[in-house]
């Protein structure tokens, strides 16, 4: 009996402390200056990934099936210290019915909840680095509900392109991931945290993190979700990423065209896939080339292209030339996963 509560005691204190730690992790990160992130995708090419070609080429994100937006009133709760912060923010039932609503993207100093700072050489508060402000830092808590279909076998990716300063995110009471870094944006795999349906994503925002010691800088200093939110649907295999060079050569006149466009394969299988890759400039086709490539499962694969253009259009201040690079990802077995992809670019 003695040695099965000893049992009992110790299973006790190892999950609360177990406890202590996932919550400490999830709720310090902005103050800890060796962790910038945490379940966030890798930063890639600005691009959206369009389904067909008309979309591509019209380039209007928000006309896109694949494309949902966030934006738009969301629920919200502000106080000026990290102290009096509501701490369990995420769970799905919890009544938010009292709190504001502030429209997504803005600034919430300029919805009136505190006041923007304007500073040149100095910081807008008094902790010295790497520490976050503890006492003085507002924070957001944001909550917003949003409906699903079904993903029919895609991913789903959230995307924030600018949020200050750092933030956690929360799905339908599921712990995201953490992100900082407020000019740049945010994405994160939130496939297999949503459910068709409704859904709730909720978020807390830090004014200030360990980060905002690199952000300050001569401008007006302000906070919240201060660019769009949006989740796109993806194809198991898409182009992830790429890489373009236009440059011109020695004589100025010929234009080096170089590109690199990662694959990723989602799956558990090796898939076989077409890619297609015109340069054009009005109707003219300068590069038309297309590859057939295998992509091992859960792996991705680079595909490297090299092409002399003569006698460019150069791209110049006074006369931006641009050429239009399209690139379409084909699969051969199911045509509703092809990616289509539109780019402009000078030489």
């Amino acid at each position: 009996m003695k040695t099965f509560l000893t049992l009992l005691c110790v299973i006790f204190f190892v999950s609360c402390g177990q406890k202590e730690i996932f919550f400490n992790r999830e709720q310090n990160l902005h103050g800890n200056h060796e962790i910038f992130s945490e379940n966030k995708l890798d930063p890639r090419a600005s691009f959206f990934a369009y389904e067909s070609a008309d979309l591509a080429l019209q380039e209007i994100e928000s006309a896109s099936n694949r494309y949902i937006s966030l934006n738009g009133d969301w629920k919200f709760l502000w106080v000026k210290s990290p102290k009096d912060r509501i701490q369990n923010f995420y769970p799905v039932d919890l009544d938010d019915s009292h709190w504001d609503t502030i429209p997504v993207p803005s600034n919430w100093e300029v919805e009136g909840y505190g006041y923007p700072i304007y500073l040149d050489e100095r910081y807008p508060f008094t902790t010295q680095w790497p520490d976050a402000p503890t006492d003085y830092n507002p924070v957001g808590t944001y909550r917003k509900k949003f409906q699903l279909n079904d993903l029919n076998g895609q991913d789903l990716i959230l995307h924030f392109a600018g949020a200050k300063s750092a933030m956690y995110v929360y799905i339908n009471g599921r712990y995201v991931g953490y992100s900082q870094g407020s000019k740049t944006p945010a994405e994160f795999d939130v496939t297999s945290f949503v459910q068709s349906g409704e859904n709730t994503i909720a978020l807390q925002l830090f004014r200030w993190s360990d980060a905002s010691y690199l952000e300050s800088q001569d401008m007006l200093r302000m906070s919240g979700i201060e660019r769009e939110v949006y989740l796109y649907k993806q194809p198991k295999v898409t182009v992830a990423d790429f890489e373009l060079k236009a440059s011109l050569d020695d004589t100025y006149k010929n234009g080096e065209f170089n590109a690199t466009i990662t694959i990723q394969n989602g799956t558990k299988q090796r898939v076989k896939r077409t890619l297609h890759v015109d340069l054009l400039q009005g109707e003219k086709k300068h590069v038309s080339q297309t590859i057939e490539f295998e992509v091992a499962p859960q792996s991705s694969e680079q595909i490297s292209l090299n092409h002399l253009l003569t006698n460019v259009d150069a791209w110049s201040a006074e006369i931006p030339n641009l050429y239009s690079l399209q690139m379409v990802l084909v699969d051969p077995e199911n045509e509703e996963n092809a990616v289509f992809i539109t780019e402009e670019i000078g030489f």
